[in-house]
């Protein structure tokens, strides 16, 4: 019995290897497991939802930098993400009555805006890296890491994944020169 289980466990890593070989991946990319590309509802929610609540600093200072970021959101990519980001820790401090009038649209427009840049540059970039087309994907994925900062004591779902694809890249193309 045993003697059939290895049998067949080693008839399938042999198939396992030659298909490998057959689709031209080296074993240093194998080795390298692409990171899960996100679903456009999935970065949606990610750069949307209130974040934990958040320490130091008041609601009324982040209305504020929210406000100071959109005015430059046209000027500066990284703006738009600050923006929303500001706004976010606003509301997740429980001073959602903060956001009225001209904060409220302020914030729906900024989260339109970041939402309909950044899904299908990531979907581009992703789908780059499947085609293993890495000076694109690369690109692109460094554009979304510039509209995407993240300063020290902030995390972002996103900007983690994007980094984890520009590691997959970097390794898939130090395979490359090496084979």
């Amino acid at each position: 019995m045993y003697g059939k289980v290895t049998q067949l466990g080693a008839l399938a890593l042999l198939l396992a290897i030659g298909a490998g070989c057959e689709s031209g991946t080296s074993t240093t990319q194998q080795d390298a497991e692409l990171p899960p590309v996100l679903q456009d509802a999935q970065i949606a929610e990610l750069l949307t939802a209130p974040p934990a609540a958040p320490r130091g600093g008041t609601a009324e200072a982040d209305l504020q930098r929210a406000r100071e970021a959109y005015a430059l959101m046209r000027t500066r990519p990284e703006s738009l993400y600050r923006c929303v980001y500001y706004y976010r820790r606003a509301t997740a401090r429980g001073n959602a009555a903060a956001l009225a009038g001209d904060d409220t649209r302020k914030y729906e427009a900024a989260k339109s805006a970041l939402i309909t840049k950044v899904t299908p540059l990531y979907r581009q970039a992703a789908s780059a890296t499947q085609r293993q087309q890495w000076p694109e994907a690369k690109g692109k994925f460094l554009q979304l890491c510039r509209m995407l900062p993240v300063t020290q004591g902030e995390s972002s779902e996103v900007r983690t994944n994007v980094q984890a694809h520009l590691t997959f890249i970097a390794k898939a193309q130090a395979s490359t020169a090496d084979g």
